[in-house]
């Protein structure tokens, strides 16, 4: 199993440290490609947000966590505080 992204960021399953994850705050993300169902992930919040700076999630493709019953477009998050606008 690998996390996939159009963005080359695929790691081998042993590259993921699952507990690690879990223990940082307690969350992890995936996230949605607008128009798309695959879902990718698991990132930590720093990875999610390099995601964003780096403009391959964008306003419009959605988040999601356990915590949260469905999922979030990027644009009505927290997060879209890190959407790069040209």
């Amino acid at each position: 199993m690998n996390r996939k992204a159009s963005t080359g960021l695929t790691e081998p399953v042993w590259l993921i440290d699952e507990d690690r994850i879990m223990s940082e705050a307690g969350k992890f993300w995936y996230y949605n490609k607008a128009g798309e169902t695959e879902k990718y992930g698991p990132y930590t919040d720093d990875e999610l947000i390099r995601l964003i700076r780096q403009g391959i999630l964008t306003e419009n493709d959605y988040i999601w966590m356990m915590d949260l019953e469905d999922w979030l477009r990027l644009g009505n998050s927290i997060y879209s505080s890190y959407i790069i606008v040209e």
